[in-house]
């Protein structure tokens, strides 16, 4: 139920949430320019017309972005990445690949969290993401490959 009321509080938000969703693989454009919390931007833009083309660290399966006019830029770019996790016997682990478990850590752990709630992404970054997973019965995030 947490998370519906979560993705509930964005909805019926003001700010704006722009989502974006690649294959790995697919050339990604994306019409705005994504900028990092110095305001430099992340992305190369080619050709004026088409847009940025997304340039994401092989590392990084997406990222959330704030934007000018309280807009917000997500963009996922690998949906099958699978993250550390710990098993019982606190072997490291992969998380199960889920594309809508990921797409719920963009907007729940960053934009609702910080953008929304302003709270620090050093609380706990993966949070909601933990409990997407968990309702997949994947293991759980622990935080540690999240940057």
């Amino acid at each position: 139920m947490a998370l519906l009321k979560a993705v509930k509080n964005i909805v019926t938000h003001r700010k704006t949430v722009e989502v974006y969703m690649f294959d790995a693989d697919e050339k990604a454009i994306v019409k705005r320019d994504p900028k990092d919390k110095d305001n430099n931007s992340i992305y190369q833009q080619e050709n004026g017309d088409e847009g940025y083309t997304v340039i994401i660290q092989k590392s990084k399966a997406g990222g959330t972005f704030k934007q000018e006019f309280d807009n917000t830029l997500v963009i996922i770019a690998d949906p099958n990445a699978q993250f550390t996790a710990k098993n019982n016997n606190q072997e490291i682990k992969l998380t199960n690949p889920s594309e809508s478990s990921l797409l719920l850590h963009e907007l729940l752990d960053h934009f609702y969290e910080e953008i929304i709630l302003r709270n620090s992404p050093n609380l706990n970054p993966v949070k909601w993401h933990s409990i997407a997973l968990r309702n997949i019965g994947s293991l759980v995030r622990n935080g540690e490959d999240h940057d």
